[in-house]
């Protein structure tokens, strides 16, 4: 589901949880199931408000059927025939009342109920965290986002980013984003039009070393991006290897000494860890020193 981008953040509360439902994979609804544990304590419970002892007597009686919120509409509607704003106190007024409700939370999936201790950790990880950002984002807000990538499969953390900006950019926020994931800077390639078609998108990126930022180019080459940005050399690197013929031909042609570019030679040595690479480079290092290569 796409916001329209001419509504006000105070109009979309709705449309953005159902949204962020549809963009892990899950119907716009949220499933209830009751289980009144001390029952026997108020069988004369005192209620006054006709719709509360019918929310009491309907859970009471169904202790196995499962209560649907849908997320959509002017006002999320239940099979239980109340709103949300009554759902809620009916609920809490209960439990002032002593009842003690045992809940269990449902999500639906292509029309398919499942308790939500079956879903995905990645599932409920997004889940969590996105309905969170809903529940307290204001217009300018700052939000602070540490490690998203932790249970999150590697197309969600591709599209992480994008699909931020999808159902928070009415908010105009500020978002900054801790990760170890090259995947989720992957698409900042302004090359990458697509990507850009957001209004006012722009971002930077930098690396954290010690107590100092350092800014950082984007790429959409994943081993460009793990050794420039995480100094992590992958095997088989054809990135390494355009780098180090770009290393030996500015070498010949003076625009770098030999000794600049063996102890960059050293240093993808020393973070290597496939044995075929480091002979490589071990190779390549001895021909510089024995001028062959000059």
């Amino acid at each position: 589901m796409k916001i329209n981008r001419k509504e006000n953040p105070e109009d979309i509360s709705k449309s953005k949880l159902a949204s962020i439902f549809e963009y892990i994979g899950f119907d716009a609804k949220i499933g209830l199931k009751y289980h009144i544990e001390n029952e026997d304590d108020f069988k004369d419970i005192e209620i006054f408000d006709k719709k509360m002892f019918y929310f009491y007597k309907k859970i009471k009686n169904g202790f196995d059927e499962v209560y649907w919120i849908d997320l959509g509409g002017d006002w999320f509607k239940s099979n239980l025939k109340l709103n949300d704003l009554d759902f809620v106190a009916y609920e809490n007024n209960l439990i002032k009342s002593g009842v003690r409700l045992k809940k269990t939370f449902f999500l639906s999936k292509n029309g398919k109920s499942i308790a939500s201790t079956k879903a995905s950790s990645g599932e409920l990880h997004q889940l969590s965290l996105l309905l969170f950002i809903a529940s307290n984002i204001r217009i300018n807000s700052i939000v602070l986002i540490d490690e998203p990538e932790n249970s999150l499969h590697p197309k969600w953390q591709k599209e992480y980013i994008a699909r931020l900006n999808d159902l928070f950019f009415i908010y105009r926020p500020q978002i900054v984003l801790a990760t170890h994931s090259p995947l989720f800077i992957s698409d900042f390639n302004k090359d990458n039009e697509s990507f850009f078609d957001y209004n006012n998108f722009t971002y930077d990126i930098y690396e954290i070393k010690g107590s100092k930022l350092n800014y950082k180019q984007a790429s959409s080459n994943l081993e460009e991006i793990f050794l420039d940005k995480f100094d992590v050399l992958t095997p088989e690197n054809h990135y390494l290897s355009n780098l180090i013929i770009e290393l030996i031909n500015e070498m010949n042609s003076g625009h770098q000494s030999p000794e600049n570019v063996l102890s960059k030679l050293k240093h993808y040595y020393d973070i290597s860890y496939d044995d075929k690479q480091k002979n490589l480079i071990r190779s390549i290092a001895s021909e510089i020193q024995n001028g062959r290569l000059l």
